[in-house]
């Protein structure tokens, strides 16, 4: 009868270790999957887009779009302002442009630009100006 105990409890401190274990692994695994602005520059780094074509070109640029979409809105303006980012939207072709650009776009954006393309003439004109000059004043505050 006292074997019998000692097995319960031995049986069950082995299912809470495995359970722990299980959760442990599972968190890690999370956390490894999740996509920082680092992870992004690390891509960016890794991966030269002018020497790639075709299908492995395609592929960049939706791995690309992917990992930019699953940062949150701090992290993806951090990642966008990147040095590396400009090498590759240099390398980028017109149509894959657009495409990247569609594909990373948020929705609400979306709509932002469809109520500036009403504005009047002028007030776009402002508008973009003022956002060329904050633009500015950002990157030149993060290089110092």
């Amino acid at each position: 009868m006292f074997w019998q105990r000692q097995k319960a409890v031995l049986y069950a401190a082995g299912v809470v270790a495995a359970v722990w274990l299980a959760a442990c692994a599972g968190y890690l695994a999370a956390k490894s999957r999740k996509v920082t602005a680092e992870k992004v520059r690390h891509y960016l780094r890794a991966v030269d887009l002018a020497k790639l074509s075709g299908d492995a070109r395609a592929k960049a640029l939706r791995e690309l779009a992917n990992k930019l979409n699953a940062l949150p809105y701090e992290e993806r303006r951090a990642a966008r302002l990147d040095r590396e980012w400009s090498r590759w939207f240099a390398a980028m072709t017109e149509p894959e442009k657009g495409e990247f650009i569609e594909a990373t776009l948020p929705t609400g954006l979306k709509q932002a630009l469809a109520a500036f393309e009403e504005l009047p003439e002028a007030r776009r004109k402002r508008a973009i100006d003022d956002a060329f000059k904050r633009l500015r004043e950002a990157r030149e505050q993060l290089a110092s």
